[in-house]
């Protein structure tokens, strides 16, 4: 119930004219695990300065993770760790898209420039790889193109294009999984859904690989992933049905 109140309180302050910003911004990261938990909260300030600012969001990222090198470059303490945890809270329940507007638009010169500043940002901090993850994960909640109708977004196929990055993809992907959440089966249905979901990156893949060759390479590896897991809920079903019906 006090995380309720809190939540509702929170609700209040962001549609104050009165209260600054980043004062709302303070206080929603000292009380953040209220905030992300039970919930799913989408409408945090902490939320729109990640997508407006890339060097919060590397700040965050030097927050929760050490440099690549491996060397640490300050003694950890109890505040540190509790500011990584909440940080990765923070960031886990990020999910819009650097360069969308108010009415869900995606401007691809925005999401251009945030991913290239974050990324510049990222490689001065010893941390590229596993910023690059963490903006593919961001960009796995892209919409689908308003074009051509398959996914993603063109902005996030021209991003994918151009840095060809391999974290970018693994994020990504993984948070596409990831995203799907607790699934319902019917007794002994094995991996139809499954299968469903192979087939639809399969038709988007056909439609983008022909201009973004290096998305569509993605999207078919995602597809492979389904089917794979489509056969791994087949062998379960018969094995299922071996034991319970003899």
């Amino acid at each position: 119930m006090i995380a309720y109140s809190i939540k509702e309180l929170f609700d209040v302050l962001r549609k104050r004219t009165d209260v600054e910003r980043f004062e709302v911004a303070k206080a929603e990261y000292a009380l953040l695990p209220l905030l992300t938990a039970p919930w799913d909260i989408q409408n945090l300030v902490l939320h729109k300065m990640l997508s407006d600012d890339p060097r919060f969001f590397i700040d965050l990222i030097c927050d929760i993770y050490k440099p690549a090198s491996g060397g640490q470059e300050t003694e950890i303490d109890e505040y540190k760790l509790t500011k990584a945890e909440y940080g990765y809270d923070l960031l886990q329940s990020w999910k819009t898209i650097p360069g969308t507007d108010s009415q869900g638009v995606i401007r691809e010169s925005e999401l251009s420039k945030w991913v290239t500043d974050a990324r510049v940002l990222a490689k001065q901090k010893d941390r590229a790889d596993i910023t690059d993850q963490a903006i593919g994960r961001i960009l796995a909640y892209a919409p689908n193109d308003p074009v051509d109708g398959a996914w993603p977004h063109q902005a996030v196929r021209n991003i994918l294009e151009s840095t060809e990055s391999q974290h970018i993809k693994i994020g990504l992907t993984v948070e596409i999984h990831n995203k799907r959440g607790v699934v319902k089966k019917e007794v002994f249905e094995g991996g139809k859904q499954e299968q469903v979901l192979a087939s639809q990156w399969r038709e988007w893949a056909d439609i983008v690989k022909p201009q973004w060759p290096f998305t569509g390479s993605i999207l078919v590896d995602i597809a492979e992933d389904w089917e794979q897991l489509a056969k791994k809920e087949d062998v379960r079903a018969d094995q299922d049905r071996i034991r319970f019906r003899g």
